[in-house]
């Protein structure tokens, strides 16, 4: 953040993990895990739909390279709020949020779960796997899921139902 300004999030603890092997071996000191728990973090979608992270536009950051400095990103027992002034100023609160990000052989990996805005679902998981040359394969899936709630979600491109209950799950292989 900026000399004196708010803080870009916040978390209850943090911690890093190294990797033993590098250490015993090439006596390296080398991180392979990185975690953050109870991180707090509010992202936010303007009326021209562009999203904010941070108070700044997601376009202004730094593009990666493809390369984590670490084998694995964790986020344990967060809580993400999303403004979507887009759709009227909708607000999503996301509670008890776990996220997982790792490199794989594959290529990546990103796997996790949260507790949706009550009303809505009980639990939503989800995972996407890849490396963006070869496509993406994704899965998302709400269990305890009111369909009411489906009217909600802003550009679903189908007629939502007004009642009713159920699971929903979702499996997408995009080609690169």
């Amino acid at each position: 953040s900026e000399p004196g300004g708010d803080p870009l999030f916040s978390a209850g603890r943090g911690s890093v993990s190294l990797d033993v092997m590098q250490l015993l071996l090439r006596w390296q000191v080398k991180a392979d895990r990185f975690t953050l728990d109870g991180l707090q973090l509010e992202i936010d979608r303007s009326q021209a739909g562009e999203v904010m992270i941070f108070g700044r536009p997601l376009s202004e950051f730094r593009k990666g390279d493809g390369e984590m400095p670490v084998e694995e990103i964790r986020i344990e027992g967060a809580r993400l709020v999303i403004r979507d002034h887009m759709e009227g100023g909708r607000v999503w609160v996301l509670e008890d949020v776990e996220t997982r990000v790792a490199r794989e052989a594959s290529g990546f990996r990103v796997e996790g779960r949260f507790t949706p805005p009550a009303g809505s679902a009980t639990e939503v998981s989800f995972w996407i796997n890849g490396d963006g040359r070869q496509g993406w394969k994704t899965y998302v899936g709400a269990q305890g899921l009111q369909l009411s709630v489906l009217a909600d979600v802003p550009g679903l491109p189908m007629p939502s139902p007004s009642g009713g209950s159920g699971e929903l799950r979702l499996w997408v292989d995009l080609d690169a």
